[in-house]
C-alpha cells in the first residue's frame, strides 16, 4: 500500500488540506483537495500517443459535480447526473485556461485531468480546491508544470472579501476569480457592477498573497512525495529547426511574407494557402505534413511579430490602439421583439431578443443551489462565419464560455430585474468572424435590448485586447483580429459602460502577465470602450419606451387567498380550462398575486373576465344563487358563477333530518345557499339551513382569515449557502 501524504495549511482562515496516496492510486497523479468540508478528487493521467510535432498542449480538463456531495438527488425524470451542466463546463474551462500556459508535455503525450466533487459543505465553493488539487496532481504525475493556484475576491459594500462563502457571493457588486503563479497572472474571470479601473486593480492585487499561500501547500505536498519533473525535451526539434531553415531559403518564402501585407482576411488566407503549396513543392522532397504545418505556424508567428515589433505595423495597417470601422443598426428583422446588428471590421454579429414570461425563465440545478434566470444570452458560432465547412454539433465549450461572458457583461445594467414581469433571451448569431466575436456579441445584444424596450440603463460595449511580447518591450493591441489572437501572446476581453467595467476575462499563452502590464491594458481598453459606445449611440441612445407589439402582453392582478383553490379547481381543471380558452399563461403565487401573459390584449381581457367570474363573488358568509348539477349519497354538487363548483353536504340541506336527498332537492333546481368555506379540492362549501348560527359562520370566517395570513412554505431538507432555505410555492398553468 502506498504511503499517504498530506499538506495542511490555514488558508484565508479556512483549513486547506491536500492528500495523496489513499484514493485513485492507479492514476499517475491523484490528490484529494479539501477546503473546509468541501472535498474534490483531482486526478491526472498521461497517455502515450504517436509522436507528433504540435504547436499546442494536448490536454483535456473535466470538472464534474456529484449531487450526493450535497446530499441531494438529481431532479428530473432520470435520477442520475447526465451531460455536463453549463456550470461544470465553465469551471472546466477555468481550470484549463489557468493551467494550459504552464503545462509542458512531450509531443508523444496527452494529459487528461478529471476533478470530481465528492463533498460540498454549502459554504466553501468547490472550484478553488479543484484547481489547486489539479495542479498538485499534475506535478505528482511528473509533468513539467509551474505551480498555479486560484483564488476569488468579492466586493461587498466597501470591503474586499477573499474567498467569500457561498452566501456572500450573491450580494457582492464585483467578483473576480484569478489564477496565477508566484509572480504573474495566468487567468482572470470577472463580473462587476460598473467598477472603476482603480477598484479592479486593487481587487487583483489583494489576491497575490492568497495565491502564493495556496502554492506553498502544493509545493509542500510535491516535496514530501519526492517526485521530480524534468524539463521537457520535445521530439524532432532538430528536424523541425532544419525544416524551418529550408522553408526560409525556398524561392516562394517571399510570397508567404508578402501575403501578410494583404488587409482583407479572405484574400490574405487564399494567398497564404497558395504560398504554402508553392513552398511545399519547392522543397521537392518527402516532408511530414504535420511538421510542415508546425514549421509554417512558427514562421507566420515570426512574420507577424517582426512586422509589429520592428515596423510598428499591424496586418491591416492600424495603429496599436486603433479600432476597426464600426457600423450599428437596430430593428433589422420584422416580427422579432428586438434586433441589433453590429459590424466591426470583418466581424459581424446579429443579436435577436425574445421577451418571454416568467415561465420561460432558465431553471438550473446544481449541488450549490437551484436558480432561475430572467436574462439569458446564447452565443452561436456557425462554421460559415469563418468561411469553413464544419460539422453542426451541440453547443461547444467555447460557445458556452463566450455566451456566459457576454451575459455577465450586460446583466449588471439591466435594472429592476427582480420586479420586471418578463424574462429575456438574447441570441447572438456570429455571421462573420475575424476576431473579437464575443465582444461584438455584447455590443449587438446591447443594441438589441434597447430596440426591444428592455430595462437596460445604458449601452455596454466589449473589446478584445492582445499582446506581443519581446525581450525588449511589451506591445498592447486594441481590437485584435483572428491572426493577432492566434499568433499573439494574450487574449484580454473587457466589457463596460461609459461609467465603469462590467466584465473581464484574460487568457495567456505565456507563463503569466504582470500587474503593471494589466494596468496598461485596462487604460487602453477603456479608451476603446468609449469610442465604440459613441458609435453605438448613433444607432440608438436609450431603450425604447414600449416593448414590441409582437411581445407577449402581461397583466397582474390580486385575488383573495381563500379563492386560490376555487380558481385552480380539482386537479387544476378550472384554471387549465381558462388557459385553453384564452390562450393565456397564468401564474398564481401563494399570496394571491396572479400574473397573466397572452399573445394579445383581447386574450388577456378574456382571461381576466373568466377569473373574475370565479373569484370575485365568493366570500364566506354571503348568499348566492346556485344550480344543482349532481346528487350523491352524501350531498349535492352545485354550480355558482360561470365556472365554479360548490358542494352542499347532506347535513346542510335542511334544518331538520333529510332521509332521501333526491326527494328533498332535484337536479337543475335553483336555490339560495350561504357560503361557509372551502373543501380540500377547492370547491365552495355551502349550506341551505335557514337558522345558521352566526357564531358558526363568524368562526369559519376567522379561521379562514387566520389561515390565509400564514404564507405557505416548503422547507428544504438540505442547506444551501450554509443556512436553511425556504421557497414559496408557485403554480404555473
Amino acid at each position: 500500500m502506498s504511503k499517504i501524504l498530506t499538506s495542511i495549511h490555514n488558508w484565508n482562515d479556512v483549513e486547506l488540506k491536500l492528500e495523496t496516496g489513499k484514493l485513485a492510486k492507479q492514476a499517475d497523479g491523484a490528490v484529494v483537495a479539501t477546503l473546509g468540508q468541501t472535498t474534490v478528487l483531482c486526478t491526472a493521467v498521461i497517455a502515450e500517443k504517436a509522436p507528433e510535432v504540435n504547436d499546442f498542449t494536448d490536454m483535456a480538463v473535466y470538472y464534474q459535480e456529484r449531487f450526493y456531495a450535497a446530499g441531494k438527488v438529481p431532479g428530473g425524470f432520470i435520477k442520475r447526473e447526465g451531460k455536463p451542466t453549463e456550470k461544470e463546463t465553465l469551471i472546466s474551462r477555468i481550470i484549463d485556461r489557468s493551467l494550459r500556459p504552464v503545462v509542458k508535455l512531450r509531443n508523444d503525450q496527452q494529459l487528461q485531468i478529471i476533478c470530481i466533487v465528492l463533498s460540498y459543505d454549502g459554504v466553501n465553493m468547490p472550484d478553488l480546491p479543484a484547481l489547486i488539487g489539479a495542479t498538485a496532481a499534475i506535478k505528482l504525475a511528473g509533468i513539467d508544470c509551474q505551480s498555479v493556484a486560484g483564488t476569488r475576491v468579492c466586493m461587498i459594500g466597501n470591503d474586499l472579501v477573499i474567498n467569500p462563502k457561498f452566501n456572500e457571493i450573491e450580494g457582492s457588486t464585483a467578483e473576480l476569480f484569478v489564477s496565477g503563479t508566484k509572480d504573474a497572472i495566468t487567468m482572470i474571470e470577472c463580473s462587476s457592477a460598473e467598477k472603476s479601473k482603480k477598484e479592479i486593480l486593487k481587487s487583483l492585487k489583494t489576491l497575490q498573497s492568497s495565491i502564493v499561500s495556496a502554492i506553498k501547500s502544493i509545493d509542500e505536498l510535491v516535496e514530501k512525495s519526492g517526485v521530480k519533473s524534468e524539463a521537457v525535451k520535445q521530439l524532432n526539434n532538430k528536424d523541425l529547426d532544419n525544416l524551418i531553415k529550408s522553408i526560409k531559403k525556398s524561392k516562394s518564402y517571399k510570397e508567404l511574407t508578402n501575403a501578410f501585407e494583404e488587409k482583407k482576411k479572405k484574400i490574405r488566407y487564399a494567398q497564404i494557402k497558395v504560398a504554402e503549396k508553392q513552398i511545399f513543392e519547392d522543397l521537392g522532397k518527402a516532408i511530414d505534413p504535420e511538421m510542415f504545418s508546425v514549421a509554417l505556424n512558427s514562421l507566420k508567428n515570426d512574420i507577424l511579430r517582426h512586422k509589429i515589433i520592428t515596423k510598428g505595423i499591424r496586418i491591416d495597417g492600424r495603429a496599436f490602439d486603433e479600432i476597426r470601422d464600426i457600423t450599428c443598426e437596430v430593428g433589422v428583422l420584422p416580427k422579432v421583439h428586438g434586433s441589433g446588428l453590429f459590424t466591426r471590421g470583418e466581424t459581424q454579429v446579429l443579436s435577436v431578443i425574445t421577451i418571454g414570461t416568467r415561465q420561460d425563465m432558465q431553471m438550473a440545478e446544481d449541488i450549490t443551489s437551484v436558480k432561475s434566470e430572467k436574462f439569458m444570452l446564447h452565443y452561436n458560432f456557425p462554421p460559415f462565419s469563418v468561411g469553413e465547412v464544419g460539422a453542426i454539433k451541440g453547443v461547444s465549450r467555447r460557445e458556452t464560455g463566450h455566451g456566459n461572458l457576454a451575459r455577465k457583461g450586460l446583466v449588471s445594467v439591466l435594472s429592476n430585474m427582480d420586479k420586471y414581469q418578463y424574462s429575456i433571451r438574447a441570441v447572438a448569431e456570429v455571421l462573420e468572424c475575424n476576431g473579437s466575436s464575443s465582444m461584438a456579441s455584447v455590443c449587438a445584444s446591447s443594441l438589441a435590448l434597447m430596440d426591444a424596450g428592455c430595462p437596460i440603463q445604458k449601452h455596454v460595449a466589449g473589446i478584445a485586447m492582445g499582446m506581443i511580447k519581446s525581450d525588449k518591450e511589451t506591445i498592447i493591441l486594441s481590437d485584435i483580429m483572428g491572426d493577432e489572437d492566434h499568433l499573439g501572446d494574450m487574449d484580454f476581453k473587457l466589457t463596460g459602460t461609459l461609467d465603469g467595467i462590467t466584465a473581464m476575462q484574460m487568457d495567456t499563452k505565456t507563463s503569466g502577465v504582470e500587474y503593471e502590464v494589466i494596468e496598461k491594458i485596462l487604460d487602453q481598453a477603456i479608451v476603446g470602450i468609449k469610442y465604440i459606445i459613441a458609435r453605438m449611440h448613433k444607432a440608438i441612445v436609450s431603450t425604447r419606451s414600449v416593448v414590441s407589439e409582437d411581445a407577449p402582453k402581461m397583466f397582474s392582478m390580486q385575488i383573495e387567498k381563500d379563492s386560490i383553490r376555487t380558481l385552480i379547481g380539482p386537479g387544476g381543471k378550472t384554471i387549465k380550462e381558462i388557459s385553453a380558452l384564452s390562450k393565456a399563461k397564468i401564474d398564481i403565487d401563494d399570496d394571491g398575486k396572479i400574473n397573466i401573459s397572452a399573445p394579445s390584449n383581447s386574450d388577456i381581457e378574456l382571461a381576466i373576465q373568466k377569473i373574475n367570474s370565479i373569484v370575485l363573488p365568493f366570500k364566506i358568509g354571503n348568499t348566492y344563487n346556485v344550480s344543482v348539477t349532481k346528487i350523491a349519497d352524501f350531498g349535492v354538487f352545485v354550480k355558482l358563477g360561470s365556472n365554479a363548483e360548490g358542494f352542499i353536504h347532506v347535513s346542510d340541506l335542511s334544518d331538520g333530518y333529510v332521509e332521501k336527498i333526491d326527494t328533498h332537492i332535484k337536479v337543475g333546481q335553483e336555490v339560495q345557499a350561504k357560503m361557509i368555506g372551502f373543501d380540500r379540492n377547492g370547491k365552495v362549501k355551502l349550506t341551505l339551513k335557514s337558522q345558521v348560527e352566526e357564531l358558526k359562520v363568524e368562526k369559519k370566517i376567522s379561521e379562514q382569515s387566520e389561515k390565509s395570513d400564514k404564507t405557505e412554505q416548503i422547507e428544504t431538507p438540505s442547506k444551501i449557502g450554509g443556512k436553511e432555505t425556504t421557497f414559496k410555492k408557485r403554480r404555473f398553468f
